[in-house]
């Protein structure tokens, strides 16, 4: 049985892979805040940096949305 966190970020991978970046990131900003409270920083960490890469790739889905 995997900690709810761990579950977290695997649907935010998934939803990484399926394109809808605004909700990873979201997932990965809930899994980082969870696993900061449990000191688990290689975890934590991870999910930051993918949090922050789903925000970019996100603004980046909107401008060449808009641009077409």
């Amino acid at each position: 049985m995997e900690p709810v966190e761990v579950q977290l970020r695997r649907f935010g991978d998934l939803c990484f892979m399926l394109q809808l970046y605004e909700t990873a990131a979201q997932y990965y900003s809930t899994a980082k805040r969870d696993l900061s409270n449990e000191q688990n920083w290689v975890e934590a960490t991870s999910a930051s940096e993918f949090a922050a890469i789903g925000k970019v790739k996100n603004l980046k889905t909107i401008k060449i949305y808009f641009l077409l």
